[in-house]
């Protein structure tokens, strides 16, 4: 099998010729620090690994490039959007925006380092400047043309994959991002009634973005994200207000072919019956302990199993960062006894990494090879 059939395979639920081994993604500064800066094409290549590439290209941009990609950040006709920079040095820069429309100001800060960008200050303040993201945020268009260049240039090395703009994925997500998590769960408690029209306002937004897609050769879509984990909310708010607004994204994703992959990093045990309903094709990113999640891979099996795709459960801190060829194949044995020798099942990092010795890369994808159905 090539790696696409394998990863494809894999994501239908059944058996490839041998157990996928992939990642969730090369940041750019492990690029940068162990790769002398190769793009994730050139990296798959070099390990020989079954790829996940995450592509996504845009014919507008946001007013400061390699931030995250949000809509708040792309100027529109009715969106001006200027920075100051009230911080910089050797480890961090800090963006002060100002988000101009013609019914009121937004400000949002941002700080940035050379791993990520994170907000310190968000948007919404007042309840009611959620109407004006849903008067006047722009909708920031997909470039199809760079997108299918990618999907051309990736060929049978494995899937392309991307986010459902515009933060992680999840409209909980979204709204996390906007006000921030805890004030989320507070109104969620205390204004339902608000908290569901905005989750309405960015569902609608999402929703058009999706049909914007039409035309992308795009494999997979992201949804979920962390503050939809069991790290963050109760499994009633999941049920609540995270699972009806999945289930639209994820119908709207396989209305024009794309796959939806469900995205919990963090604790994931006491939601694991009720990601099923989000009617995804897989669910990640199967934290294990010792990266902060609680994942038992044989309970998850049991509860998931058959009914969508498992990606994930590899320590990439203990396998990556500080493995040995010893312990890098007791987990992959683990991981395989637990879960994956039945199928369905894409074994990667369970997230991103800043750290990780390519020779334990490789040695993670020479040993996932000898597992095989």
């Amino acid at each position: 099998m090539t790696p696409r059939d394998r990863l494809l395979t894999a994501l239908a639920g059944g058996k490839p010729d041998r157990l996928p081994a992939t990642i969730h993604g090369w940041m750019d500064y492990w690029a940068n620090k162990y790769m002398n800066g190769a793009d994730q094409f050139e990296i798959y290549s070099r390990f020989g690994m079954d790829a996940q590439i995450f592509y996504f290209a845009w014919l507008d941009e946001p007013v400061v490039s390699a931030m995250y990609f949000t809509g708040d950040l792309v100027p529109g006709p009715n969106w001006r959007v200027t920075y100051t920079i009230p911080k910089q040095d050797e480890v961090s820069t800090v963006y002060k925006f100002t988000i101009e429309t013609p019914e009121g100001t937004l400000t949002k800060t941002m700080e940035k380092t050379d791993k990520m960008a994170w907000v310190t200050e968000y948007p919404i303040k007042e309840k009611e400047q959620i109407q004006l993201i849903r008067k006047y945020m722009p909708l920031p268009r997909p470039d199809k043309r760079l997108i299918n260049d990618a999907f051309e240039r990736m060929g049978d090395m494995g899937i392309l994959r991307a986010g459902i703009f515009n933060h992680q994925g999840g409209v909980w997500q979204d709204a996390c991002n906007y006000l921030g998590s805890q004030r989320m769960i507070m109104e969620a408690a205390d204004d339902p009634a608000w908290t569901r029209e905005f989750l309405d306002i960015i569902l609608d937004y999402k929703l058009r973005f999706i049909e914007s897609l039409r035309g992308c050769r795009i494999d997979m879509l992201e949804d979920g994200g962390g503050d939809g984990s069991m790290s963050v909310i109760s499994p009633k708010l999941f049920k609540d207000l995270c699972l009806p607004y999945a289930q639209k994204i994820s119908d709207a994703l396989h209305a024009i072919g794309i796959k939806v992959v469900y995205h919990t990093c963090g604790k994931m045990m006491a939601q694991a019956h009720l990601i099923p309903e989000t009617r995804a094709d897989a669910s990640e990113t199967l934290t294990p302990p010792g990266m902060g999640g609680d994942v038992d891979l044989k309970k998850i099996y049991s509860i998931m199993g058959g009914k969508l795709c498992l990606i994930g459960g590899f320590s990439q801190k203990d396998g990556f960062e500080r493995g040995t060829p010893a312990n890098i194949r007791a987990q992959i044995e683990h991981i395989w006894q637990d879960a994956a020798q039945y199928g369905g099942y894409i074994m990667g990092a369970s997230d991103h990494f800043f750290e990780g010795e390519p020779e334990n890369i490789q040695t993670f994808v020479d040993i996932a090879k000898e597992f095989r159905y």
